[in-house]
Protein backbone atom coordinates (compact mmCIF):
# COMPACT_ATOMS: atom_id res chain seq x y z
CA UNK A 1 0.00 0.00 0.00
CA UNK A 2 1.20 3.81 -0.57
CA UNK A 3 2.23 5.71 2.24
CA UNK A 4 0.67 8.99 2.46
CA UNK A 5 0.81 12.11 4.24
CA UNK A 6 -1.64 15.38 4.20
CA UNK A 7 -0.85 18.55 5.18
CA UNK A 8 -3.60 21.44 5.37
CA UNK A 9 -4.56 23.81 8.15
CA UNK A 10 -8.30 22.78 7.07
CA UNK A 11 -9.62 20.36 8.69
CA UNK A 12 -11.86 19.65 6.57
CA UNK A 13 -9.75 18.96 3.49
CA UNK A 14 -7.95 16.50 5.54
CA UNK A 15 -11.12 14.47 6.52
CA UNK A 16 -12.12 15.13 2.83
CA UNK A 17 -8.79 13.56 1.04
CA UNK A 18 -9.20 10.81 4.54
CA UNK A 19 -11.94 9.89 3.54
CA UNK A 20 -11.36 9.39 -0.26
CA UNK A 21 -8.26 7.50 0.05
CA UNK A 22 -9.54 5.35 3.15
CA UNK A 23 -9.77 2.57 1.03
CA UNK A 24 -6.93 2.85 -1.08
CA UNK A 25 -4.19 3.43 1.80
CA UNK A 26 -3.49 1.48 4.55
CA UNK A 27 -1.01 4.29 6.20
CA UNK A 28 -2.32 7.63 6.36
CA UNK A 29 -0.72 10.40 8.79
CA UNK A 30 -2.35 14.24 9.04
CA UNK A 31 -0.54 16.87 9.77
CA UNK A 32 -2.22 20.40 10.20
CA UNK A 33 1.23 22.60 10.80
CA UNK A 34 3.79 22.68 8.63
CA UNK A 35 5.74 22.69 11.15
CA UNK A 36 4.42 19.10 12.36
CA UNK A 37 5.15 17.63 8.74
CA UNK A 38 8.50 19.35 8.94
CA UNK A 39 9.61 17.82 12.45
CA UNK A 40 8.26 13.94 11.24
CA UNK A 41 10.07 14.12 8.34
CA UNK A 42 13.41 15.66 10.06
CA UNK A 43 13.14 12.38 11.87
CA UNK A 44 13.43 9.79 9.57
CA UNK A 45 9.60 9.50 8.39
CA UNK A 46 9.39 8.92 4.39
CA UNK A 47 6.15 8.82 2.66
CA UNK A 48 5.16 7.65 -1.02
CA UNK A 49 2.80 10.76 -1.74
CA UNK A 50 2.42 14.13 0.16
CA UNK A 51 -0.89 16.29 -0.52
CA UNK A 52 0.74 19.68 0.91
CA UNK A 53 -1.52 22.69 0.88
CA UNK A 54 1.10 26.00 -0.18
CA UNK A 55 -1.03 28.26 1.84
CA UNK A 56 -0.04 27.44 5.61
CA UNK A 57 0.03 29.80 8.21
CA UNK A 58 3.89 29.73 9.62
CA UNK A 59 5.52 27.87 6.93
CA UNK A 60 4.34 27.57 3.49
CA UNK A 61 4.21 24.42 1.52
CA UNK A 62 6.58 26.13 -1.27
CA UNK A 63 9.63 26.23 1.67
CA UNK A 64 8.19 22.61 2.65
CA UNK A 65 8.99 21.11 -1.01
CA UNK A 66 12.59 22.75 -1.00
CA UNK A 67 13.79 21.49 2.25
CA UNK A 68 12.27 18.14 1.25
CA UNK A 69 14.23 18.26 -2.48
CA UNK A 70 17.54 19.91 -0.96
CA UNK A 71 17.62 19.19 2.91
CA UNK A 72 16.42 15.97 3.00
CA UNK A 73 17.59 15.23 -0.52
CA UNK A 74 14.41 13.15 -1.18
CA UNK A 75 13.58 13.59 -5.11
CA UNK A 76 11.52 10.44 -4.63
CA UNK A 77 8.37 11.68 -2.73
CA UNK A 78 5.65 12.54 -4.86
CA UNK A 79 3.99 16.08 -3.78
CA UNK A 80 0.41 16.79 -4.91
CA UNK A 81 0.09 20.79 -3.82
CA UNK A 82 -3.23 22.11 -2.90
CA UNK A 83 -3.88 25.72 -3.31
CA UNK A 84 -6.69 28.24 -4.28
CA UNK A 85 -4.95 30.06 -6.29
CA UNK A 86 -3.11 28.90 -9.58
CA UNK A 87 -0.29 31.42 -9.81
CA UNK A 88 2.53 29.35 -8.34
CA UNK A 89 4.30 27.60 -11.33
CA UNK A 90 7.49 29.18 -11.24
CA UNK A 91 7.95 28.75 -7.55
CA UNK A 92 7.19 25.14 -7.74
CA UNK A 93 9.33 24.21 -11.05
CA UNK A 94 12.59 23.47 -9.18
CA UNK A 95 10.11 20.94 -6.31
CA UNK A 96 8.89 19.30 -9.62
CA UNK A 97 5.54 18.40 -7.77
CA UNK A 98 3.08 15.61 -9.12
CA UNK A 99 0.62 17.44 -9.42
CA UNK A 100 -1.90 20.41 -8.06
CA UNK A 101 -5.20 20.55 -6.51
CA UNK A 102 -7.14 24.01 -6.91
CA UNK A 103 -9.79 24.60 -4.28
CA UNK A 104 -12.62 23.76 -4.40
CA UNK A 105 -12.17 20.28 -5.19
CA UNK A 106 -13.84 17.25 -4.46
CA UNK A 107 -13.39 13.26 -4.30
CA UNK A 108 -13.20 12.89 -8.15
CA UNK A 109 -10.21 15.61 -8.28
CA UNK A 110 -8.45 13.57 -5.59
CA UNK A 111 -9.10 10.16 -6.74
CA UNK A 112 -7.89 11.17 -10.79
CA UNK A 113 -4.21 12.80 -8.83
CA UNK A 114 -3.82 9.71 -6.58
CA UNK A 115 -4.56 7.42 -9.29
CA UNK A 116 -2.23 8.63 -11.66
CA UNK A 117 0.90 8.30 -8.75
CA UNK A 118 -0.26 4.83 -7.76
CA UNK A 119 0.00 4.03 -11.49
CA UNK A 120 3.34 5.45 -11.97
CA UNK A 121 4.70 4.09 -8.02
CA UNK A 122 3.23 0.56 -9.78
CA UNK A 123 4.80 0.50 -13.11
CA UNK A 124 8.32 2.03 -11.72
CA UNK A 125 9.38 -0.58 -9.77
CA UNK A 126 11.72 -4.01 -10.07
CA UNK A 127 10.79 -7.24 -9.85
CA UNK A 128 13.22 -9.89 -7.56
CA UNK A 129 12.37 -13.21 -6.90
CA UNK A 130 13.92 -15.58 -3.53
CA UNK A 131 12.60 -19.08 -3.35
CA UNK A 132 8.48 -18.30 -3.78
CA UNK A 133 8.59 -15.18 -2.37
CA UNK A 134 8.09 -12.04 -5.02
CA UNK A 135 9.76 -8.57 -3.86
CA UNK A 136 8.97 -5.42 -5.85
CA UNK A 137 11.75 -2.40 -5.20
CA UNK A 138 10.60 0.85 -6.46
CA UNK A 139 13.43 1.88 -8.64
CA UNK A 140 13.50 5.76 -7.43
CA UNK A 141 14.54 4.07 -4.12
CA UNK A 142 17.23 2.47 -5.76
CA UNK A 143 20.63 3.94 -5.09
CA UNK A 144 22.69 1.16 -6.81
CA UNK A 145 23.06 -2.69 -7.39
CA UNK A 146 26.85 -4.62 -6.93
CA UNK A 147 26.58 -8.03 -7.91
CA UNK A 148 28.43 -9.91 -5.33
CA UNK A 149 29.78 -14.11 -5.85
CA UNK A 150 25.82 -15.21 -6.36
CA UNK A 151 24.21 -12.78 -5.10
CA UNK A 152 22.71 -9.26 -6.33
CA UNK A 153 23.27 -6.43 -3.13
CA UNK A 154 20.33 -3.74 -3.52
CA UNK A 155 21.03 -0.38 -1.90
CA UNK A 156 18.11 1.90 -1.85
CA UNK A 157 17.43 4.46 0.43
CA UNK A 158 16.34 2.73 3.44
CA UNK A 159 18.47 -0.46 3.55
CA UNK A 160 19.81 -3.14 1.60
CA UNK A 161 18.56 -6.39 0.27
CA UNK A 162 20.05 -9.43 -0.98
CA UNK A 163 18.98 -11.49 -3.86
CA UNK A 164 19.93 -14.75 -5.77
CA UNK A 165 20.74 -13.74 -9.30
CA UNK A 166 23.62 -12.82 -12.05
CA UNK A 167 23.64 -8.93 -13.36
CA UNK A 168 23.55 -9.76 -16.70
CA UNK A 169 20.37 -11.93 -15.92
CA UNK A 170 18.93 -8.47 -15.07
CA UNK A 171 20.80 -5.77 -16.53
CA UNK A 172 17.81 -5.53 -19.97
CA UNK A 173 15.40 -4.40 -16.83
CA UNK A 174 17.58 -2.41 -14.73
CA UNK A 175 18.57 -0.48 -18.28
CA UNK A 176 15.10 -0.29 -19.10
CA UNK A 177 14.19 1.23 -15.98
CA UNK A 178 16.71 4.00 -16.37
CA UNK A 179 19.67 2.47 -14.62
CA UNK A 180 23.21 2.80 -15.25
CA UNK A 181 25.90 0.18 -15.60
CA UNK A 182 29.49 1.40 -14.56
CA UNK A 183 31.15 -1.89 -13.84
CA UNK A 184 30.18 -5.85 -14.92
CA UNK A 185 29.15 -5.90 -11.07
CA UNK A 186 27.11 -2.64 -10.99
CA UNK A 187 24.34 -0.60 -11.60
CA UNK A 188 23.95 3.11 -9.96
CA UNK A 189 20.48 5.22 -10.14
CA UNK A 190 21.64 8.55 -12.01
CA UNK A 191 18.72 10.03 -9.73
CA UNK A 192 20.83 9.53 -6.75
CA UNK A 193 24.17 10.40 -7.36
CA UNK A 194 25.88 13.62 -5.89
CA UNK A 195 29.05 13.82 -8.13
CA UNK A 196 30.21 12.44 -10.83
CA UNK A 197 34.12 12.00 -12.73
CA UNK A 198 35.44 10.10 -15.78
CA UNK A 199 36.62 7.92 -13.10
CA UNK A 200 34.17 7.66 -10.61
CA UNK A 201 30.73 8.36 -9.40
CA UNK A 202 29.73 9.27 -5.70
CA UNK A 203 26.28 8.42 -4.70
CA UNK A 204 24.37 10.32 -2.14
CA UNK A 205 24.93 8.39 0.69
CA UNK A 206 28.61 9.36 0.26
CA UNK A 207 29.48 6.07 -1.27
CA UNK A 208 32.35 6.19 -3.97
CA UNK A 209 31.74 3.66 -6.77
CA UNK A 210 34.22 3.18 -9.62
CA UNK A 211 33.75 3.40 -13.18
CA UNK A 212 35.41 0.82 -14.94
CA UNK A 213 37.22 1.02 -18.02
CA UNK A 214 35.19 -0.64 -20.82
CA UNK A 215 32.04 2.06 -19.09
CA UNK A 216 33.46 5.19 -18.78
CA UNK A 217 32.78 6.60 -22.56
CA UNK A 218 29.44 5.34 -22.61
CA UNK A 219 28.57 6.56 -18.63
CA UNK A 220 29.22 9.50 -19.53
CA UNK A 221 27.35 9.75 -22.39
CA UNK A 222 24.22 8.55 -21.15
CA UNK A 223 24.66 11.26 -18.36
CA UNK A 224 25.88 14.25 -20.24
CA UNK A 225 22.44 12.78 -22.34
CA UNK A 226 20.23 13.00 -18.96
CA UNK A 227 21.54 16.49 -17.90
CA UNK A 228 20.79 17.59 -21.88
CA UNK A 229 17.50 16.88 -21.18
CA UNK A 230 16.91 18.27 -18.09
CA UNK A 231 18.21 21.49 -19.07
CA UNK A 232 16.30 21.53 -22.32
CA UNK A 233 13.18 20.54 -20.41
CA UNK A 234 13.99 23.82 -18.08
CA UNK A 235 14.08 26.05 -21.00
CA UNK A 236 11.43 25.30 -22.53
CA UNK A 237 9.23 26.48 -19.64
Amino acid sequence: MIKVAICDDDMAICELIEQTLENKSNHMEVFYTGEELIRNLMSGKRYDVIFLDIELISISGVEIGHKIRSELNDVITQIIYISSKENYAMQLFKIRPADFLVKPFGKDEIEGAFYNISRLLENNTIKFKNGYDINLIKVNEIRYINSEARKLRVVTVDCEESFYGKMDDFIEGFETAGLIRIHKSCVINPMHISRYTYDFVIINDGNELNISKPYKTKVRQQLMNLWRQKNDNFNNC
